[in-house]
């Protein structure tokens, strides 16, 4: 290739040299202050430019030559001498004495390295390979990042992307690579932290496992097993112990397998999988089930020591043994803690000592039972391997109201340590196969101890001995004869009487006392660990706000608070000292985590979700399923009463977390649980027939920017209550681009929240286009998906109709064009009118002070005060809101409280949206956007809104198009949710300024109920029932006008037939089911209207009239002599039922009237007048009509 050939590629971006390093080893950090660092030779000044950048390449290159990965790396083939060209032209940018620093990656697997001069940062192509760094959540965003579709289509010349370059460069500057593959990181490198050491499958999951199930529960409870349950029934109670840890290992392995995880041990594996409901649960429960086993070791261990000591001739420290187990065992949680607190190394060298004294000890027993049995042992029933003591204990032989299940019940309880194995998943050096593999590995060990520590207990030693006399057999029958002590049940030795067997038949006893000691202490080390760590992530997840003290970190990334303050939960249970009585609720405790873990295991397969991708192959979701019963099952077996307590836990915090909704997004399989259900439903939906009874107004809705027209929203929120579809449309009226794309994503995510969060269960939907009805017509294509399509479009009244310029009466032609599209797309049509207010209150926010507000308030607060104390609240700046709202929250409940909360929470949230606004306009630059008006200017200085009121502005229906206004929709945001107050007036309310007063009340005029609200609706035309049914839906709960009293209006067919024509609404009423104080029918609406009316009617039009009769000019809008003549019966009607509504409803809260039809040649001016005229001076009133399509019924 020749050098001219370099100079672009084919996608036309500038050739840039990138050098990658093909062999970088497992990285560590170090930190270190003399670093060696590769310089550039100064070379001959005139003709050692090549020397010095072939040097730098070689500085960059192995063994000096070109590795593989420099061919990997680009689209086209090169050579050294191209790549020495390229960088002897840019060598202007290059400083002679600048170090080449590396950027590290985090293995070896990452092998791209990026030298700090940008001239080779890329070459022939800005695109990526793929790289772990592009998929890690923790790394800082510049370490390694992708090139956005931005910078891909723009390529170099991207701002964003040479930037981004710039911080890389500015961070490589602190870190290099040394020789031998380390990160070296020099001054401001403080961003890296030290990877922690790994750990193996062995160190981290198998002996944590192996020393949790382990316990002494094979030297203590092995010959009761083999006595009660038989060599068989032990056997097959060791079985299907082991075959129920199986399965839960298998699903354990499947989702530990499942990505990285972090620190949390069984907490962070069930809550990221199964989502918060379930993860508060397990989370607390496996914590004090950790507390719980801790107590019990610790109560073991200490009595173990009582009893030794009196064997060896002690006396009692206390002379009560109760009191000395509470001693030791308070010691010994003293020294234990100290050996958590000493850190993970320290406590993993302990357990590793202790882990091997079990082997010991356990190989100790197994070859005492070869041993000759000796006199003593013999007259204790040790008869050592003997064909008849296993005949005699082959069977079962319950005593003292046992049974198979209550001997389960005791043996169980030590196979509960399993999940101790997965404590550590974070530090493993490779989850998918160390956890797995530790966990069966510890499985297989510990069933084959059990099953030989049953055997060897049942073959060796009799039921029962008196310990004074030599067994005797039978010659004949060649069987133990039973003693007589085990006819009057008072024999003390037996593996059914006297149960540390092994300490009993072992070569060396004290290795056995030693093995028993390790492992007690071990299991409690662990549990003391695996309890504060859950409990820690617990808490750093903030599921439970008040237990965000424990979310701290100690020296040595050590969970201290948690440490400190569930060991005082296990000191209190050591007190108690008698921990045999909560045994069972313990195990249960854990049992419940198995059930957990397989349901969370089949949930994730289930649901088939595209991220549950397990590592480890040989889980299936059946098993799992059948596994979760198995363990339900064993809950019951063990207790009945403990299971009913864990479920009713469950339960309480389940709801607990429903109630709150943290806010917390894992991925879980809830959320795929949430799509599946929401797919499958609509795709039934979508080929069901929906039939009349199940009509649902299901509303688009023209809000514009819903932040300002929050009254509007409140109104169709009532009709549809979240029972049915509402879409929140917004037509921006600019050219879909890059730019603007990006910002209506923006805005469609803080809108949606904002709907969110003001209770309100709509989607917001924007929509590019620059012309309004065009951009309403997309939206009659495209809105909703399968049966869940809009079917209701409502709108608020365009009240500035009248002054609109007549040149630009297009505006009022595009208005009443998008009522006859959305008829002529079989849609209702809705269009509120706010009385004589407008539904934007984009300048009363601008002039609203939220703080005059809470001076108001607070002034109140302070004067009603019924014990005379003043609970003031001083105002403070926004950085302060947290603090202010963490005071009020605490005040008792009362209206007034409430109120000054709200406006602390909203403030609160003011805040945020500026944050998120400033690193908004640092992505985009104001001054070259064509899109001004959506937010793009913001004076951090000021907290209101500059709106520039002499701008031209259209408020087409709750569309407001603002052209070249300062109007922040993210500011729109914040400042409508400080004011959304759920304000009432108060006879003491005169500290509050009467502007702020009526905004208030105005913002949530559709929220607040008012006094025995009457609802008339005047049905003039059959419309298919859409004009009674939405005032009913109005009247139901949930609305504004809950309860209200409804009236309906309608036209009498001829004078003659009034009272026919009453009785007859009123048993169609009546057929509908649609409760009506009044049925009112209207004769006179033939009469001429008055004078006046007339008068005021033609000063409303006189603007659009034209002399002339051109058939054009009614097509443009406006209003010709012809057209004026033609619709002159139908205005005067018009005029006359507007005389008529002021007459009968003037007084009532709302008015609903079947809107008249917008037909083909009617001017759009004449048309806009007569709605106008209509509504003018009313309550608020909704005109509206239906598709002429049946919505109502009185058929069941």
């Amino acid at each position: 290739m020749s050098n001219s050939d370099n100079s672009s590629s084919d996608d036309g971006i500038q050739i840039k040299p990138k050098i990658v390093i093909s062999t970088v080893p497992d990285i560590t950090i170090t930190n270190e202050d003399d670093n060696k660092e590769v310089k550039k030779d100064d070379g001959d000044k005139d003709g050692g430019g090549e020397s010095k950048n072939k040097q730098n390449i070689d500085a960059l290159t192995v063994d000096d030559k070109t590795t593989p990965d420099i061919k990997r790396n680009s689209s086209m083939p090169i050579n050294l001498e191209t790549i020495t060209h390229q960088t002897s032209i840019k060598k202007n940018h290059i400083d002679n004495d600048t170090t080449v620093t590396k950027i590290f990656s985090v293995s070896s697997d990452n092998i791209e390295t990026i030298n700090k001069d940008d001239t080779i940062v890329n070459w022939l192509t800005i695109e990526r390979l793929p790289n772990i760094e592009h998929y890690r959540q923790t790394v800082h965003k510049n370490i390694c990042r992708r090139p956005s579709m931005g910078e891909l289509i723009r390529g170099n010349d991207n701002l964003a992307f040479r930037q981004s370059y710039t911080d890389l460069e500015k961070q490589s500057s602190d870190t290099k690579i040394t020789d031998n593959g380390h990160i070296v990181v020099e001054n401001g490198g403080d961003r890296f932290k030290k990877e922690k050491v790994k750990l193996n499958f062995f160190t981290g999951v198998y002996i944590p496992s192996y020393t949790n199930i382990v316990g002494t529960l094979l030297y203590l409870r092995m010959g009761f097993v083999a006595g009660q349950a038989g060599i068989l029934g032990g056997v097959g109670i060791v079985t299907f112990s082991s075959f129920v840890l199986a399965i839960t290992a298998l699903s354990l392995s499947g989702i530990s397998s499942n990505g990285k995880h972090q620190a949390g041990g069984l907490y962070y594996i069930l809550s990221r999988s199964l989502g918060p409901h379930f993860g508060g649960s397990i989370g607390i429960i496996f914590s004090l089930a950790n507390v719980a086993m801790a107590g019990l070791y610790l109560v073991g261990i200490a009595e173990l020591i009582s009893d030794l000591l009196v064997e060896a001739g002690y006396p009692l420290l206390t002379n009560s043994k109760i009191n000395d187990i509470r001693i030791f065992g308070t010691t010994l949680l003293f020294l234990l803690m100290l050996i958590s607190y000493a850190g993970p190394g320290v406590n993993n060298t302990l357990t590793t000592i202790f882990h091997s004294s079990y082997y010991l000890s356990f190989l100790d027993w197994v070859i005492g039972t070869f041993f000759p049995v000796n006199d003593y042992q013999f007259m204790r029933g040790v008869t050592g391997y003997s064909w008849q003591t296993a005949k005699a204990n082959m069977l079962p032989e319950f005593r003292n109201d046992n049974t198979f299940i209550t001997v389960f019940g005791v043996f169980f309880p030590g196979f509960t340590g399993m999940m101790a194995g997965v404590m550590f998943a974070d530090n493993l050096q490779d989850p998918g196969r160390d956890v797995p593999l530790g966990l069966f590995t510890s499985l297989g060990t510990t069933f084959i101890m059990y099953i030989i520590g049953v055997i060897a207990s049942g073959a060796t030693m009799l039921r029962d001995a008196s310990g004074t006399e030599f067994p005797q057999m039978d010659n004949e029958s060649m069987a133990w004869i039973t003693p007589e002590c085990a006819f009057n049940s008072t024999c003390r030795y037996g593996i059914m009487n006297f149960y540390p067997v092994a300490e009993l038949e072992a070569a060396w006893r004290p290795l056995v006392i030693a093995g028993m000691f390790g492992m007690t202490i071990s299991s409690t080390i662990t549990n003391l660990d695996q309890g504060p760590i859950n409990f820690y992530a617990v808490c750093k997840d903030s599921l439970f706000p008040h237990l965000q003290f424990f979310a701290k970190l100690g020296k040595g990334d050590i969970p201290r608070r948690s440490y400190i303050f569930l060991s005082f939960l296990t000191l209190a249970l050591i007190g108690y000292g008698d921990l045999n009585s909560i045994n069972n609720f313990v195990t249960n405790l854990f049992m419940a985590s198995y059930l957990l873990v397989n349901y969370a295991c089949f949930d994730a397969s289930f649901v088939n979700s595209p991220g549950w991708r397990p590592q480890f192959p040989y889980y299936n979701k059946w098993i799992a399923l059948f596994g979760a019963c198995l363990c339900g099952m064993c809950m019951l077996l063990i207790s009945m009463w403990t299971t009913g307590l864990i479920i009713i836990f469950f339960v309480a915090t389940y709801g607990y977390m429903h109630y709150l909704r943290p806010d917390v997004n894992w991925g879980d399989s809830h959320q795929a649980h949430l799509y599946i259900n929401a797919l499958h439903s609509l795709q039934k939906l979508t080929n069901t027939e929906i039939h009349v009874k199940n009509y649902r107004p299901q509303i688009l809705l023209l809000s514009g920017n819903p932040a300002s027209r929050l009254p509007l929203i409140d109104f169709a929120n009532s009709i549809t209550k979240g029972d049915s579809l509402l879409i929140a449309g917004h037509v921006i009226p600019y050219h879909n681009n890059e730019r603007t794309y990006s910002i209506m994503k923006m805005l469609e995510t803080k809108m949606n929240h904002f709907l969110h969060t003001n209770k309100i269960k709509a989607f917001y939907m924007p929509l590019m286009n620059t012309n309004l009805r065009n951009g309403v017509k997309n939206f009659f294509q495209i809105s909703g998906l399968g049966k869940l399509k809009p079917n209701v479009l409502i709108l608020g009244f365009k009240s500035d109709w009248k002054v609109v310029d007549v040149k630009n009466i297009e505006e009022i032609n595009d208005y009443v064009g998008m009522l006859r599209d959305a008829f002529l797309n079989n849609y209702g049509v809705g269009i509120l009118r706010n009385g004589n207010d407008s539904f934007d209150y984009s300048q009363n926010l601008t002039e609203l002070d939220v703080y005059k507000v809470i001076n108001g308030m607070q002034s109140r607060m302070s004067s009603s005060n019924k014990d005379g104390h003043h609970n003031h609240i001083p105002l403070h700046a926004p950085s302060k809101i947290k603090t202010m709202l963490e005071k009020t929250i605490h005040y008792p409940s009362g209206e007034l409280e409430r109120k000054l909360s709200t406006v602390a929470k909203a403030q609160k949230q003011m805040n945020e949206f500026y944050n998120d606004e400033k690193l908004f306009e640092k992505d985009y630059d104001n001054s070259s956007s064509s899109m001004a008006h959506l937010g793009l200017e913001y004076t951090p200085s000021e907290y209101k809104l500059g709106v520039n009121l002499k701008e031209d502005k259209i408020d087409n229906g709750g569309l407001q198009h603002r052209k070249h206004s300062h109007v922040s929709m993210s500011q729109m945001v914040r400042q409508v949710t400080q004011s959304r107050l759920s304000f009432k007036r108060r006879s003491d309310d005169s500290d509050i300024p009467l502007t702020d007063k009526e905004t208030i009340e105005r913002i949530n005029k559709y929220r607040i109920k008012p006094k025995n609200p009457i609802i008339d609706v005047w049905w003039l035309f059959d419309d298919g029932g859409l004009t009674l049914l939405i005032p009913h839906l109005l009247r139901l709960p949930k609305s504004y006008l809950e309860g209200a009293t409804l009236r309906v209006f309608t036209l009498a067919s001829s004078q003659a037939c009034t009272h026919a024509d009453e009785q007859q609404m009123a048993a169609l009423l009546a057929q509908f089911r649609i409760e009506c104080s009044n049925v009112i029918v209207i004769e006179d609406i033939a009469k001429k209207p008055h004078n006046s009316t007339i008068k005021e009617f033609e000063t409303m039009i006189t603007k659009w009239k034209v002399t002339t009769n051109n058939p054009d000019d009614i097509k443009k809008g406006f209003i010709t002599p012809v057209a004026a003549q033609h619709q002159k019966k139908r205005t005067y009607r018009e005029l006359r039922m507007r005389e008529l509504l002021f007459q009968h409803s003037k007084n009532s809260n709302l008015i609903a009237i079947t809107l008249p039809v917008p037909r083909e040649g009617i001017p759009s001016s004449l048309y806009m007048a007569w709605l106008d005229m209509l509504t003018k001076d009313l309550p608020p009133t909704l005109m509206i009509r239906g598709n002429q399509t049946s919505v109502l019924t009185f058929y069941s």
